[in-house]
């Protein structure tokens, strides 16, 4: 039986929120009532989902949301609306943003070799900003659109057509979904009779050898100050296997066929490399640059950086927003994504190993944490791999954050999470056995991530032999503030630079 999210103060306490705000608004004139719409919408919304139960899971997503929005804007409020209204919808916002934290790490599932949350109100605010993040995640990211699925009349002299026999492409009146369960069908029918569900090593090719990649100076200025780095950018090259469903529409995908990354290197001598791969809709030089210091890694520690950026995001983003169509509906994108972003990687590892690289290191975040530990399985010669809040399961990953309707869509059509586990099998970093020595890999994770399970950290340090690991009480968003993981990735580098150097 499904176990509802059990929203503490039901709905009254985002209502209330709500309510607030639209008549502090209201008493302050039109452009007062304006400016109170955005959080009071979603705070409303939240009620709304706590008092029917449409979906239940959204319910806390959206309360911290509004909690976040009130927050911001009610310090504002205190100007456009007196000392007296931005204290109470400061509170009010506070209090609902804190609540929704703590009605979600109730929902945590106890795990052996993962350590208990410590509750409090800190820890409660640390999974509020997750549960914001994903509120804000469930307007941006396209959905696949569900249509209840059609039920023909069988005709006794005329046998139904079954999905392998559609034609690729093929659209009906279901949608999306319909699409969707052919391809999936197609994949493994393909995946299988190749061999590729057994030894899904040999479903990644090894890449072209990058030669001269286009190179352009630019600069960001950051929290830490103006960061001039160099701009690659190659042809990709990468293609889908003949045969493989999706194809044709992959190929459509023309912002993606250029390949870019992010160089900051030091002058002189070779030094070594660390390769950084960004998260889920990042890929832009601002904000991969504030999620691997320069000040750190470039400056502290001597390394030359490199920043791929990843198939759909940033320059190569197909949506509105930067990691559209990933993990987005379309099992076959995602798989083609994660194939091309490992492809991509190699060719640019083969380029720094043309620039005589002494070691060569990965440390990648959430998805980079993902493809980190996917390209370790493939790519031999890596001194260290330090996988941060990891998501190792695409299929589960997906699953969990689909919407309640789109979920009954997807097993209307027959695609179960356990369908989608066994396509996307040859691009898990649990398919593959690391390549990088025991003692130069790293994994941390938050015990109140709600983006990524502490399940999947947790079977990849299995998966990997229990390497050196990390467990922040925090979320996937706070892992920042947590000195631990500053003193792992330290001793990760310098234990990898002192055994590269004898």
């Amino acid at each position: 039986m499904k176990q509802a999210v059990q929203f503490s103060r039901s709905f009254w306490l985002p209502l209330s929120a709500g309510l607030a705000w639209i008549l502090c608004g209201e008493a302050a004139g039109l452009f007062g009532l304006a400016f109170a719409l955005p959080p009071a919408i979603v705070l409303m919304g939240a009620a709304f989902v706590g008092l029917t139960g449409v979906e239940e899971k959204r319910a806390t997503n959206l309360a911290a949301l509004g909690g976040a929005l009130g927050i911001v804007f009610g310090v504002l409020a205190l100007f456009a609306y007196g000392l007296t209204s931005g204290v109470l919808l400061v509170a009010l916002s506070s209090w609902t943003f804190v609540d929704a934290g703590s009605s979600a790490a109730k929902t945590l599932e106890p795990l052996e070799e993962v350590p208990s949350p410590n509750p409090g109100l800190s820890f409660a605010a640390k999974v509020a900003l997750d549960e914001a993040l994903l509120g804000a995640i469930s307007f941006m990211a396209p959905m696949p659109k569900v249509r209840p699925k059609v039920r023909p009349k069988v005709r006794p002299d005329v046998q139904p057509k079954e999905p392998s026999k559609m034609k690729p492409g093929a659209r009906s009146a279901e949608g999306d979904l319909a699409r969707i369960e052919f391809e999936v069908a197609e994949a493994r029918a393909l995946f299988e009779s190749k061999g590729w569900l057994e030894k899904p090593e040999e479903y990644h090719r090894v890449p072209l050898p990058l030669q001269v990649p286009s190179i352009q100076t630019a600069s960001v200025r950051t929290l830490g100050g103006r960061v001039q780095f160099e701009s690659l950018r190659f042809e990709s090259e990468y293609e889908p296997m003949a045969g493989e469903p999706g194809r044709e529409r992959w190929l459509g995908y023309v912002s993606n066929r250029t390949a870019a990354a992010h160089v900051l290197r030091h002058p002189g001598a070779p030094r070594p490399w660390i390769v950084c791969i960004h998260g889920y809709q990042m890929g832009k030089p601002l904000e991969d640059f504030g999620a691997f210091d320069p000040r750190i890694l470039h400056h502290k520690y001597g390394f030359n950086m490199l920043l791929p950026t990843l198939p759909l995001h940033g320059p190569r983003k197909i949506g509105r927003f930067s990691g559209d169509g990933f993990l987005s509906g379309d099992v076959l994108d995602s798989i083609h994504a994660a194939s091309q972003g490992i492809w991509d990687i190699r060719r640019l590892i083969s380029w720094l190993r043309e620039q005589e690289a002494p070691s060569i290191g990965v440390y990648g975040l959430s998805l980079g944490g993902y493809t980190a530990s996917l390209l370790t399985g493939l790519e031999g010669g890596l001194d260290f791999v330090i996988a941060g809040i990891p998501m190792t399961d695409l299929s589960g990953t997906f699953w969990r954050h689909l919407p309640d309707p789109v979920v009954r869509g997807y097993l209307e059509h027959g695609l179960t999470l356990e369908r989608l586990e066994e396509v996307t099998r040859v691009v898990s970093p649990l398919s593959f056995s690391p390549k990088v020595p025991h003692d130069g890999r790293a994994i941390f994770g938050g015990v109140g991530d709600r983006l990524v399970a502490p399940r999947q950290v947790r079977d990849l340090a299995r998966h990997w032999d229990h390497p050196a690991t990390v467990w922040y009480q925090g979320s996937h968003v706070t892992f920042f503030f947590d000195p631990e993981i500053r003193h792992l990735i330290a001793e990760t580098v310098k234990r990898s630079s002192s055994t590269a150097s004898q």
